[in-house]
């Protein structure tokens, strides 16, 4: 992969252009890597800027969507169809109410019912994937293994 970097006064925004014969993983993961965004939340009167990587979850309570770290969590201003627009692949929306990191689960669990509890690093929080979204889960984590 040979990279080519044109410094250009008149150009505004900075633009990085990738040219490649076919799209691969490797180059979907190198632009999801740059493209590492962060979300404006607001807490308390306080507007704080949370990296996208540090985020487990979002899911929502009482029509306020949260975006929940390891041991706090934020309201955002964005309802959840917008954040799988906006959010890099590695999201997945595993309920009707909640959208998950592929990055920061531990486990998923089979309930003695047909939903799964989903786990995951250094925190006591738990989500619930329901049986509509599971297969769509599996796949993504099978995709992320590999």
């Amino acid at each position: 992969m040979k990279i080519k970097v044109i410094v250009d006064d008149n150009h505004d925004p900075e633009t990085i252009t990738l040219t490649t014969a076919k799209m691969s993983k490797e180059i979907e993961r190198m632009v999801e890597e740059f493209n590492q965004d962060s979300l404006l939340v607001t807490h308390r009167g306080s507007e704080f800027l949370l990296n996208v990587n540090d985020i487990y979850f979002f899911d929502v309570d009482a029509e306020t969507v949260y975006s929940h770290l390891p041991h706090t969590s934020y309201p955002t201003k964005f309802r959840l169809y917008e954040l799988e627009e906006i959010l890099p692949s590695y999201f997945v929306r595993i309920s009707k109410s909640t959208i998950v990191s592929l990055k920061h689960i531990t486990s998923i669990t089979r309930n003695l019912s047909t939903v799964r509890e989903v786990r995951f690093h250094d925190s006591h929080k738990i989500v619930y994937c329901s049986r509509k979204y599971y297969p769509i889960l599996k796949k993504k984590m099978e995709e992320k293994t590999l």
